[in-house]
């Protein structure tokens, strides 16, 4: 017996994964787990040191957007302010903190042991995503791996632990386009529909999925009832999720775009063309002690990446970076010393990127292990300043 998902058919009953496929989403898992470890670690030290420098009111894990998605998952959408942040992350805290909590209202406490819970089983999926979409797209075992590993060594990785929506957006857009790729679209529209619900910066999977369709189903209008929901399904699943919290902002606070007017109103952010933010950045360099330079070099590497993979990764990863790439510099803060702030944080959703990076280490051990070292070096650093209350975003 046999279920059809796409044009690939799967039988019930058999192994999903060979022997291989087993072996190398194990390997995966490893490469998961052992920075969990390390960043437990230094929460740990990092405690203590903040007892021992007589620190009060250390909060580690538990500050910045974190503080936003606890108290919405505690009380719902209780200012405008609120209505930046998308829904689908504190409700999946508030429903599993709930039956934690025996059905009674969750402790802050419990709410954000749920959400670390959340964030670091969607970076299992996302670092497996990436290892398992490496080899499908071509790459060897060794490839696989390579891109797991960069990724979990990037600079600004912690986030993927941390309770931010980095590490849920990343496995969403991963399962979207793992999907895709196979042409099962009835079923790629349920984590791009999800992935509505995370974060706006879903837009970017539109332009990949229309593509694929196209691609897979040819350009003719559908002459199937099943032809017109697998489009549908590619085409509307980002926007009916987005639209779907515009409905509910609307309702709530009377503005369906007011998650935009948020980022205008409160966090200064303004949309412009590239080059103009370009052009801030680079007038704001000059003595700028803060994340500005990082931020820079991470924008400029991805945009290599991007360059790069023209012809060495099929066209929809580069649909993806792009709308990616666009998005992290289209809304500066001019205001601030670092007018593309967060941006760092932004491209750990590059997952194409890691990939093709993954093909170029595997034959390059001490390549790969240079990049690894000043990538976990950073990240230890940049983790250890977000844990004791740092200007990390």
């Amino acid at each position: 017996m046999s279920l059809t998902i796409g044009r690939h058919p799967v039988r019930l009953g058999a192994p999903a994964l060979s022997r291989p496929e087993r072996e190398l989403l194990r390997d995966a898992a490893g490469v998961w787990l052992g920075p969990r470890v390390a960043l437990t670690a230094l929460t740990f030290l990092a405690a203590v040191l903040a007892a021992y420098w007589g620190q009060r009111g250390y909060v580690g894990w538990n500050q910045w957007d974190t503080r936003w998605y606890l108290h919405i998952a505690g009380d719902g959408y209780f200012s405008e302010r609120s209505a930046n942040f998308f829904p689908l992350y504190p409700l999946l805290i508030a429903a599993s903190s709930f039956v934690l909590a025996g059905g009674h209202p969750a402790p802050e406490s419990l709410r954000l042991g749920t959400a670390l819970a959340i964030s670091n089983l969607s970076a299992l999926v996302a670092v497996l995503g990436v290892a398992w979409l490496a080899a499908q797209e071509g790459g060897s075992r060794s490839a696989a791996l390579s891109a797991a590993r960069l990724l979990v060594a990037y600079p600004l990785a912690f986030f993927l632990v941390a309770a931010y929506t980095e590490a849920i957006f990343l496995a969403l857009a991963i399962l979207t386009l793992i999907a895709a790729r196979r042409g099962a679209f009835v079923w790629a529209a349920v984590p791009a529909f999800a992935a509505g619900l995370v974060r706006p910066s879903a837009v970017i999977l539109i332009l990949p999925l229309a593509y694929e369709f196209a691609r897979q189903r040819g350009l003719r209008p559908p002459q199937t009832r099943r032809g017109w929901t697998e489009l549908l399904s590619a085409l509307g699943a980002v926007p009916a999720g987005l639209g779907c919290f515009m409905v509910f902002v609307w309702v709530r606070f009377g503005d369906p775009l007011l998650f935009l007017h948020t980022q205008q109103r409160y966090w200064h952010h303004q949309l412009m063309p590239p080059w103009s933010t370009v052009r801030l950045a680079v007038e704001h360099l000059t003595g700028n002690g803060g994340l500005l330079p990082l931020d820079i070099a991470l924008v400029l590497v991805f945009t290599a990446g991007t360059l790069l993979m023209a012809r060495r990764l099929p066209f929809a990863y580069l649909l993806y970076m792009v709308g990616l790439l666009y998005l992290t510099i289209a809304g500066p803060v001019p205001r601030e010393h670092d007018v593309i702030m967060s941006a760092g944080r932004y491209l750990t959703a590059g997952f194409p990127v890691f990939m093709l990076m993954g093909r170029w280490v595997a034959d390059r051990r001490w390549l790969e292990m240079l990049i690894l070292a000043t990538g976990f070096m950073l990240q230890a650093a940049l983790a250890f300043t977000f844990l004791l209350g740092g200007p990390v975003f």
